[in-house]
């Protein structure tokens, strides 16, 4: 984890480091993943693909909204791309840890924009699965992140 990354990122804003808040967000991305999870063992992966595809996206975005909340930071939305930026941020925060997910992670964004304003695009099931691996295991990471930050009582988690 490196927050001299984050101190010199000139796409961040620094605000007032919480705990409390970056639980709050954290708490909606699992539940998003969550009804990813389940509706895809319920139902099956063959069909409303695009909308569980965005809905993987939604709960990256929200958990790596939160882990910047839990550092003091949080993207300049009055900039182009903040969703962009967002990612790249945590990418720069986690490092080598989760880099390759991340990149696979910048992909998803993509494809989620193209999905969104140019519906022709079609998700297959490998990219699904990939998506959602990948949402599960930063979800995983920003969780053990919060965790030691309530543990030690303090907003700015011991790294």
């Amino acid at each position: 984890m490196n927050l001299e990354n984050l101190k010199n990122n000139s796409d961040l804003d620094p605000i007032a480091p919480s705990h409390e808040g970056a639980v709050k967000i954290f708490n909606k991305a699992t539940k998003s993943i969550r009804f990813v999870i389940t509706s895809l063992a319920s139902f099956g992966e063959t069909e409303n693909k695009d909308i569980y595809y965005k809905l993987i996206y939604d709960s990256v975005l929200m958990s790596c909204q939160a882990i910047l909340l839990l550092f003091g930071y949080r993207v300049k939305k009055s900039t182009e791309g903040h969703h962009q930026k967002t990612l790249n941020a945590v990418a720069q925060l986690v490092g080598d840890e989760l880099a390759t997910e991340m990149l696979r992670l910048q992909k998803v964004r993509g494809k989620r924009n193209r999905l969104e304003y140019t519906p022709l695009d079609e998700i297959s099931i490998t990219e699904l699965r990939r998506a959602k691996d990948d949402a599960i295991n930063l979800h995983n990471y920003i969780k053990e992140r919060l965790k030691k930050s309530r543990e030690t009582g303090r907003d700015k988690p011991l790294i």
